[in-house]
């Protein structure tokens, strides 16, 4: 890597499916960054996973941790890539944390996310009109703390990992 100032952290952020976790990991390797997955974060801390909080808890208990989660890690002072779960950008404190960053919204279109995300695993298990609708309300959210939306619907990981490191003036 050459040597670049790159910002405390990048932050990837986006819907289930968009792809956060294998890009993350990519941008991480080329950028010699620590990777610090919320999903992972969560199953240490609380010891289980996403989908089981919501299940004997609530989507807004679930919601609580992953913004705590979040904040744990945005404001540790080790440089880091960062993949949150979207839904940090519904509170104002996770906004503000999010814009203070170097965050990138990874999106990809309705049809390909639905695809990515059947079958659950550690995500919980969204109505299609449920994540429709959080889609929409929190696009302009996304588009205010974001210097870039890169859309991976179409383009490969290593393209994606590519294009958000140059962006740090770093090419691959």
């Amino acid at each position: 890597m050459d040597n670049v100032a790159l910002p405390s952290h990048i932050i990837l952020i986006g819907p289930m499916g968009a792809g956060k976790t294998t890009i993350g990991r990519g941008v991480s390797q080329t950028l010699g960054l620590p990777f610090l997955d919320s999903d992972v974060e969560i199953e240490r801390r609380e010891g289980t996973t996403g989908a089981s909080i919501a299940d004997r808890h609530g989507v807004d208990r679930l919601h609580e941790v992953e913004l705590e989660v979040f904040l744990s890690m945005a404001t540790a002072s080790d440089p880091a890539i960062i993949c949150p779960a979207q839904s940090v950008i519904d509170s104002p404190e996770g906004r503000a944390e999010l814009a203070s960053h170097a965050t990138i919204w990874l999106d990809a279109d309705h049809e390909t996310l639905l695809a990515r995300t059947a079958g659950g695993g550690h995500r919980r298990e969204m109505d299609p009109n449920e994540f429709t609708e959080r889609r929409k309300a929190r696009a302009p959210h996304l588009e205010a703390v974001s210097l870039a939306r890169l859309d991976t619907t179409s383009r490969s990981v290593d393209e994606c990992v590519d294009d958000v490191c140059r962006r740090f003036g770093v090419r691959p």
